[in-house]
Order: C-alpha cells, then sequence, then structure tokens
C-alpha cells in the first residue's frame, strides 16, 4: 500500500511538472526591428491600442491570417483573452536587430531626425509604408527636400514584404514639433509621397511654417504664448464639441432622416454652443471674446499645433 501511495506522489508530480512546462513552452518570442503597431482586432483598420518599440519582444500564437496573438513575454497560460492585442506577423522577427542599427535617431547631411512613427501595410492589393519624422532645428526648403529624398531613397527597396518585393506606396511626413506630429492632421513642414501608379514621388514643403521657423514668440493681451496656444488648443477642443452635442441633438449621419430644416437647427445648435464656449474661455482667461477671436486667428495664421488627435476623435 505505502509503494502505490509513492507512486501516486511521483505520477502527480510528474504530471504537475509537464503541465507547468506545456504552459512555459507554447508561442514564439518574436522581436521588432522597428515601432510596430498593436491593434485591437486583426486587421489594419482595427484600432491602435498600444506600440511596441525597437527590440522590443512579446510572446506570438493563434496565428490566424498572418496576424498573431501577441502577449506579454512571462505569459504562461495559454488563452487568446489574455493577448495584449494583435499585430501583423510579417512585423515580428526570430531575433533581435543588431544592437548598432537600433536608435530613433538619425544623423543626414547635417540634419538631426527622430523617428515619430511608422506604418507598414503589406496586402495584395499594396505594400504601404507611412512614415512620420520630427526635426527639431531652423531647416530651408532645400534642406527638407534633400532629407525627403535621402529618407525615401532608404525605403524605396525595402524587401521582406510577403505580397511586394519593394514598397508600392510610400508617404513620408517631417514634422517641426512633436505636437504638431500628433495631431493627426497635415500640420507637416514637408512631404514626399508616391502612390502605386506613379513613377516618382512627389514633394511638397510649407513654405509658411518654414517662414514662421524665424518669428520670435511675443505676449499679447497679457499672455505669453505659450497661454495663446493652450487657450488656442481648448478652443478646438470645445469646437469637436459643440459639434458631436449637435450631431447628438439633431443626427445628420446614417441612419437618421436629413432634412435642410434638420441641417438649419442643427447649425444653430452648434453656432450657439461655440459662442457660449468662446465665453467660458475668455471668463477663465480673463480676457475679452474679442480677444478670444484674435488668438483663433492667430492659431490660425501661424499653424499652430492642434490637439493631440487621440484626445479628439
Amino acid at each position: 500500500m505505502e509503494e502505490v501511495m509513492k507512486r501516486i506522489i511521483i505520477i502527480t508530480l510528474l504530471i504537475g511538472i509537464f503541465s507547468i512546462l506545456a504552459a512555459e513552452n507554447w508561442g514564439k518570442i518574436k522581436f521588432t526591428h522597428g515601432v510596430v503597431n498593436i491593434r485591437q482586432n486583426r486587421n489594419t483598420s482595427s484600432p491602435i491600442i498600444s506600440k511596441l518599440k525597437v527590440n522590443e519582444s512579446v510572446k506570438a500564437d493563434f496565428l490566424v491570417k498572418n496576424w498573431y496573438a501577441v502577449f506579454n513575454i512571462n505569459e504562461n497560460i495559454k488563452d487568446e483573452s489574455k493577448a495584449i492585442g494583435y499585430v501583423f506577423a510579417d512585423l515580428l522577427f526570430d531575433g533581435p536587430l543588431d544592437e548598432n542599427k537600433v536608435t530613433n535617431k538619425y544623423y543626414t547631411k547635417e540634419i538631426k531626425y527622430e523617428v515619430f512613427d511608422e506604418e507598414v501595410y503589406d496586402a495584395p492589393i499594396k505594400t504601404q509604408i507611412v512614415l512620420k519624422i520630427i526635426i527639431r532645428e531652423k531647416v530651408t526648403a532645400e534642406d527638407l527636400k534633400k532629407l525627403l529624398n535621402t529618407l525615401y531613397s532608404q525605403n524605396v527597396n525595402r524587401t521582406g514584404f510577403k505580397y511586394h518585393t519593394n514598397p508600392t506606396n510610400i508617404f513620408i511626413f517631417i514634422y517641426n514639433s512633436y505636437e504638431r506630429a500628433k495631431s493627426g492632421g497635415s500640420q507637416w513642414i514637408a512631404m514626399i509621397s508616391k502612390s502605386y501608379d506613379e513613377k516618382t514621388p512627389s514633394i511638397s514643403i510649407n513654405e509658411e511654417q518654414i517662414e514662421l521657423q524665424n518669428k520670435k514668440k511675443e505676449s499679447k493681451f497679457g499672455l505669453s504664448e505659450d497661454t495663446r496656444i493652450e487657450i488656442w488648443q481648448e478652443y478646438i477642443l470645445a469646437e469637436d464639441r459643440s459639434a458631436k452635442e449637435a450631431e447628438k441633438k439633431y443626427p445628420l449621419t446614417y441612419p437618421a432622416v436629413v432634412t435642410t430644416e434638420k441641417m438649419k437647427k442643427y447649425s444653430n445648435f452648434q453656432d450657439q454652443l461655440i459662442k457660449q464656449y468662446k465665453s467660458n474661455l475668455a471668463n477663465k482667461y480673463n480676457i475679452t471674446v474679442d480677444q478670444i477671436e484674435t488668438i483663433i486667428d492667430e492659431g490660425i495664421n501661424k499653424q499652430w499645433p492642434y490637439p493631440d488627435y487621440n484626445k479628439r476623435f
């Protein structure tokens, strides 16, 4: 009897050990070679819920349609519900990138720049790279053109994609501040683009932002320019809020039935809200509504950064 009990104990221990090993050995440890988006679902239109940095490692499993469910590397339970999100499989690698190549800061033609974000979309219809760059120094239009051409040359011959040998579409944006890069809008100082059916890339330069580089900050209405930028951003958020509230009261989007009368009511109600929000801002900063209007015009003319895109939509 005693011998039987010993055997049962040994078998139980072995089962426990094998269970632990099985839990620890599932999945693959994968590495990023660039900034990689973690999405809520297995498609590129799904919301981005987090990002992986260069050479960050994750545990990957549950491969479906070339998308991995990714987990923290110390996750021991094989359960897809514990995944931190989903990553396109072609953006994950078996080994880390050479440490000598890992950096978000670069120098080219004496211009220092940082990689703010990179998105790679690889599908039968196109293989697209969208790159966002930040520079923090004064530059000329020629400086920007040289930098754009250098960045384009570095990316146009990239390989390792599933559906196309090289990228078919490339969009590279240069911003002159972190805030403008976060705005999610067209507040770039320069960009280069090439679509599938274009043989050569096109360059666009924002001449106004180049001129604004040399303008000194000044005080107005007893407020510094930084404070006026805060007011500008608060106004933009208030304007967004007025549109949402007007839409809620007088819906204009599907499946609502849109009539001329409803559109008029929507517009009038939004105007009332904006007027009230301007008055609230004026009271908050102890200035007049006319001065609020002047600050709004200044924000437009000086292309001040819009609020963080993620806070707006």
